[in-house]
């Protein structure tokens, strides 16, 4: 780690001036601590966890187990960590475009900011070191590592993979559903099956194609902050037409895993009816930004704000054909 990657690691973590945070109740720290962790898209990452559980599991006593609440809440505390962290590193960027969360950090007040952080760290220690004791995996240790490191280096230096161009969409794909979904399959109690994780992928491969347009809304920010995000590399078209194919492989791939267990089923309807939905989505997207300059495009893209709705819909419809599978073992 470079000199300048140290001070601005410390610049992210240290108090800065009007950052002391003020004196709050309980029920406003409650709400700007959500507002940090990132709580709209909570229910789109229990729709990610319930399509990756019912396409993995062979039993109902294996949905509700104290092993799979455990793993649920280890998995829910890494994605807080991960947007909290983020949060915290944007919050300079953040102050135009998405001022809640800029306006969250600083009322909270960086201490209370990285309280929340070495909380959420706790919950995932604890529960790691029963997961591996239950199992006895300790491959866990590594996996957790890997995305504990990916939660930081998203963000920050050495890597900062969010400005790592064309990388940050592999980087989101993993660090957000793929790694959480092989981190699932390994506290099972029987070998690791690779047609869960080909379902798994594709499953993570729909729901991330959306991440671009939330990525593509702060492009003028990102610019004027010199970081090198998949839509600054890519361009508008680019990106848009890279999450349309990252939607439609996902999807192929989802379908070409389930099929063996389930053959013609007639849960593939609503399934393939959100992913046409979600098609329409990026063709609507890529049709406004299509040659127009860049602030005419970003009102086009701003004024797009379904992405999360879009991303939980593919969540969670994708249960339904993962339930086919389950049923059918």
């Amino acid at each position: 780690m470079t000199m300048g990657s140290v001070s601005e690691f410390r610049r992210v973590f240290a108090v800065g001036p009007g950052e002391e945070g003020r004196k709050l109740s309980p029920r406003e720290i409650l709400r700007f601590g959500l507002v940090v962790q990132r709580s709209e898209v909570i229910p789109l990452g229990m729709g990610v966890m319930a399509a990756s559980v019912v396409v993995s599991t062979h039993s109902w006593s294996e949905v509700f187990s104290v092993r799979m609440l455990v793993t649920f809440i280890m998995l829910t505390a890494y994605v807080l960590v991960t947007n909290a962290v983020n949060c915290l590193a944007d919050r300079w960027l953040d102050l135009e475009f998405k001022s809640r969360l800029s306006r969250a950090v600083h009322e909270l007040g960086v201490r209370r900011v990285r309280g929340l952080i070495v909380a959420r760290f706790a919950v995932i220690a604890v529960s790691l070191v029963w997961l591996v004791a239950l199992t006895g995996r300790p491959d866990l240790l590594v996996l957790v590592g890997i995305g504990v490191v990916l939660a930081f280096q998203y963000s920050l230096p050495p890597l900062h993979l969010k400005g790592a161009g064309i990388w940050q969409v592999p980087t989101v794909l993993l660090m957000v559903t793929l790694l959480p979904g092989i981190i699932l399959l390994r506290t099972y109690e029987r070998p690791f099956e690779w047609s869960a994780l080909l379902a798994i992928t594709g499953l993570a491969m729909t729901v991330n194609s959306v991440f671009i347009v939330n990525a593509a809304e702060d492009v003028p920010e990102d610019a004027e902050h010199s970081i090198e995000t998949a839509p600054r590399a890519l361009g508008l078209v680019g990106s848009f037409a890279l999450g349309l194919a990252q939607l439609v492989v996902g999807a192929i791939i989802f379908v070409v895993a389930a099929f063996p267990l389930t053959g013609f089923s007639w849960t593939y309807i609503p399934y393939l009816a959100v992913v046409g939905f979600a098609v329409h989505y990026f063709l609507r997207l890529l049709t406004g930004v299509r040659g127009k300059e860049l602030p005419e495009a970003m009102a086009v893209v701003r004024g797009a704000k379904s992405w999360a709705f879009m991303a939980m819909l593919l969540a969670w419809v994708s249960v339904v054909p993962a339930g086919a599978v389950f049923a059918a073992r």
